[in-house]
């Protein structure tokens, strides 16, 4: 885990939206706007899994007709924080039919 001092640098980038996120890669339009929407107002619950061993974070999923993540692999890090990473994810609620089941890349970037 990070220390308190970079959990206030990381609150404050989050805080401003642009350093701290970008809508998906794979995805265009207003799909995209959606997912990018729902995952910024589930970024802080991804700080404790922040443990320095990455400053990106590229998550790749896809959405299940019922709107839950499915096929959810992070792309770097450390073995607990992709793990840790990939529960939040899990446990994401979105939109029904959002995505159609295609594949999406979303990713975020700290501050230390």
């Amino acid at each position: 885990m990070i220390g308190s001092r970079a959990l206030l640098v990381l609150a404050s980038c989050i805080a401003m939206v642009g350093c701290a996120h970008r809508a998906p890669a794979r995805e265009t339009g207003s799909t995209a706007d959606a997912l990018r929407i729902v995952l910024d107002g589930h970024v802080r619950e991804f700080l404790p899994c922040m443990d320095g061993s990455t400053l990106r974070v590229e998550i790749d999923f896809s959405v299940s007709p019922e709107g839950r993540a499915k096929d959810v692999t992070v792309r770097q890090g450390s073995d607990v924080m992709k793990a840790c990473v990939e529960k939040v994810v899990a446990g994401i609620s979105f939109p029904e039919l959002m995505t159609d089941g295609k594949p999406v890349l979303w990713w975020f970037e700290v501050g230390y």
